[in-house]
């Protein structure tokens, strides 16, 4: 008797804990956006749901996933300040959901986006952005590729979950911002020396934005002028942000050695564009990462326009190299 309720408990559990995941800590999220300079709020909580296309709604807590045969409409209202309606660029970061999902945001269709529990962001165009109050509803529904091969991969399922099963955050970040930092390092066979590069991809919204961001900051930070490079600035136009360069930071946190920075040329960038800069960086007598002194490097990425530092990014990188060893 009790064999058997050990096998059933053990058939149960794995699809609860699929159903549901642990809410984002502070440090979490801090870990995924790596950034100091960006707001990020989690969206995890009390949201509305419907099973019947709208006919009637029920209160869950997101994350939140259910079997159904047909879709699941979630929906939620955000507050954001007006102060930092027009003066941010606002992103949604879903980090799993399944299977399809459909974005709306102000009943305006951003997308669809097929994840079945990979993560994507969702750009919210700043018209789409009505007042302090706006609107989310995600429609979750099955895809016949995913669950064919659900069905494929593990024939005894016999169900299939559609839903937002990982938190959601939203992210407001300056009109210019960082997107990812791509490194490549190299430690030459002596470990006397380490080359870092690094490839910044750089993305913009709204110019008008960066202008109400930047008048309302008031900032009067000098600009920097101890750089590693020659400035050149391009004849920029009416739709081009110019003015901007990336500066870099190593912070080692054994040596402590935060006075040694390298600062790309000055570049423009046109506005709703992406562009790719890319920076090496050199280490002398690096610390190599091993089980007994799992050694890391922090690198600070931080953009500035016209010496007014608009965006951030925290890359931690361990240096390593490997060597093949004779088995037999």
């Amino acid at each position: 008797m009790y064999k058997k309720l050990i096998i059933i408990l053990l058939l149960i559990l794995p699809f609860e804990i699929i159903a549901k995941e642990a809410l984002l800590t502070n440090h979490d999220m801090k870990v995924l956006i790596p950034s100091e300079s960006r707001i990020t709020s989690s969206l995890s909580g009390e949201w509305d749901v419907s099973y019947d296309n709208e006919a009637t709604w029920q209160k869950i807590d997101v994350p939140h996933s259910t079997y159904s045969e047909d879709r699941a409409i979630f929906k939620r209202t955000v507050k954001i300040d007006k102060e930092l309606i027009n003066s941010k660029t606002w992103q949604l970061f879903f980090l799993g959901v399944n299977n399809d999902v459909d974005v709306y945001f102000n009943d305006l269709l951003l997308g669809r986006y097929y994840g079945y529990s990979s993560p994507f962001f969702v750009n919210i165009p700043s018209r789409c952005i009505s007042g302090e109050e706006n609107t989310i509803k995600v429609i979750a529904y099955q895809s016949e590729y995913n669950f064919g091969q659900a069905r494929m991969l593990a024939p005894y399922v016999q169900k299939n979950y559609v839903g937002i099963l990982r938190d959601i955050l939203l992210i407001g970040t300056e009109s210019i911002w960082i997107e990812k930092v791509t490194p490549k390092s190299e430690v030459n066979s002596t470990y006397t020396t380490s080359v870092v590069d690094l490839t910044m991809s750089i993305s913009s919204d709204n110019i008008v934005n960066l202008q109400r961001s930047q008048e309302q900051k008031k900032r009067s930070t000098p600009i920097d002028t101890n750089t590693l490079a020659p400035i050149v600035t391009p004849a920029a136009s009416m739709k081009d942000i110019a003015g901007l360069y990336v500066k870099v930071r190593i912070i080692d946190p054994v040596n402590f050695d935060t006075t040694r920075y390298y600062r790309s040329e000055n570049f423009v960038l046109e506005s709703e564009r992406s562009t790719d800069i890319k920076m090496s960086l050199r280490i002398d007598n690096p610390i190599l990462w091993s089980i007994e002194d799992p050694h890391l490097y922090k690198f600070q990425v931080e953009l500035y326009k016209d010496g007014n530092l608009i965006d951030d990014y925290i890359l931690i990188l361990y240096l390593y190299l490997i060597t093949p060893h004779i088995l037999f």
